[in-house]
C-alpha cells in the first residue's frame, strides 16, 4: 500500500523539525561550553562554577553568543554577572 502525500509531508516536516531542535540544542550546548571555558580561562573556576547553572539555562542561542563576547571583553567576573543581571538571566 502506497502513503499519500499527505503523510509523506507530514514525515518530512517531522525529519526536518526533529534535525533543527538537534541542530539548536547541539549549538546551544557547544555555546554554553565555549562561554563556561572563557570565564574559566580568565576568571576564578571556583566563583565561575557558582552562576553555571544560570548559563545552563538560558535557551536563547543569540543571548548566549552575546554573552560569550560580554565574557572575553568583562575587566572582572563582577562586571559580567552584572551583564547577565542587566537582562534578567540571573536568578
Amino acid at each position: 500500500m502506497q502513503e499519500s502525500s499527505f503523510f509523506e509531508c507530514l514525515d518530512e516536516y517531522f525529519e526536518e523539525t526533529k534535525g533543527k531542535e538537534l541542530y539548536q540544542r547541539g549549538a546551544r550546548e557547544t555555546a554554553i561550553k565555549n562561554l563556561f571555558g572563557v570565564l574559566a580561562f580568565r576568571f576564578d573556576g571556583l566563583a565561575v562554577r557558582a552562576i553555571r547553572p544560570t548559563l545552563e539555562g538560558i535557551q536563547d542561542l543569540q543571548r548566549l553568543e552575546e554573552l560569550h563576547q560580554e565574557a572575553l571583553s568583562a575587566e572582572t567576573l563582577e562586571s559580567f554577572t552584572h551583564a547577565l543581571r542587566m537582562n534578567g538571566d540571573e536568578q
